[in-house]
């Protein structure tokens, strides 16, 4: 049944979308086994979490859009920099 709703997610939102929360299912594992197993966090661990986090940013296009975003501001106060003086 968890198959079934998860993939009808799938349908209704868009692969692109999904897989930020597919790439996320091992850092919550992780998460929770510390919360409810007392397990210990290793710096192996992290260092793959940044490395799962860097991938899904950049796979998903979210670097881009900030950059874009970024640079259209930069655009628009330079113009109306310009208008003031």
């Amino acid at each position: 049944m968890g198959y079934i709703i998860f993939n009808a997610a799938i349908q209704e939102i868009g692969a692109g979308q999904t897989a930020i929360f597919n790439n996320f299912v091992p850092f919550f594992g992780l998460v929770f086994s510390v919360l409810f197993l007392n397990e210990t966090i290793t710096a192996s661990q992290l260092i793959g979490f940044v490395f799962n986090l860097s991938g899904v940013l950049f796979g998903t296009g979210y670097i881009e859009k900030l950059r874009d975003k970024q640079h259209k501001r930069i655009i628009i106060l330079n113009y109306f920099g310009f208008i003031l003086l």
